[in-house]
């Protein structure tokens, strides 16, 4: 399994994990098997669900009318301060936060200018058949002839990597609006 997607059940599992502290009887056993989930998700290095679990802790420690202030201080400075350590000494992790420092260089090759590159790329591409898109089976063929004439790529072949984005280009904005009229509709 790719680390991000095991990243992402672990962050959903630590999520769904909260409505279970309510059960008095499993309480310790359930801040046990969160800590071990951290733990995980520390060893698994991706920084996009480390960022996104630490804004969902925060949103929940600070929303959380049943927890006191006092607490609510304690653990989110217990918090900040075990992000920050994981970030600077834990070398995996802290080489991954490292790439937000060459954001403003798209030369550089990391994760996170791999990803800008592509969506640069992919707007491009977008811009160009904005309303009815390049037609479901010529995204590849477009990415990949847009991405040869990037350096950045190496003549490798990505796709996406964002299902909206992907929609856009096969159908145009009135296929994105398409799917996400249903997805609309499948929620309502």
């Amino acid at each position: 399994m790719h680390p991000i997607y095991a990243s992402l059940i672990t962050s959903i599992s630590i999520i769904f994990s909260i409505s279970l502290f309510k059960i008095k009887k499993y309480k310790l056993l359930i801040i046990i098997g969160n800590i071990l989930l951290v733990l995980n998700l520390i060893l698994l290095s991706r920084k996009s669900a480390i960022i996104i679990m630490s804004v969902l802790f925060f949103v929940f420690i600070i929303f959380n009318k049943a927890i006191k202030i006092k607490v609510k201080t304690f653990f989110v400075f217990l918090v900040l301060l075990l992000f920050f350590i994981t970030i600077k000494f834990i070398p995996d992790i802290s080489n991954r936060f490292n790439d937000f420092s060459v954001l403003f260089d798209n030369t550089k090759a990391s994760s996170t200018n791999l990803r800008i590159n592509l969506i640069n790329t992919t707007l491009n591409a977008i811009n160009e058949k904005p309303l009815f898109g390049y037609g479901i089976g010529d995204t590849k063929d477009v990415l990949s002839a847009l991405e040869d004439k990037n350096s950045f790529f190496k003549g490798k072949y990505y796709n996406t990597h964002n299902q909206f984005l992907n929609t856009t280009l096969a159908t145009g904005i009135i296929g994105l609006l398409l799917f996400i009229f249903f997805y609309s509709k499948i929620y309502n």
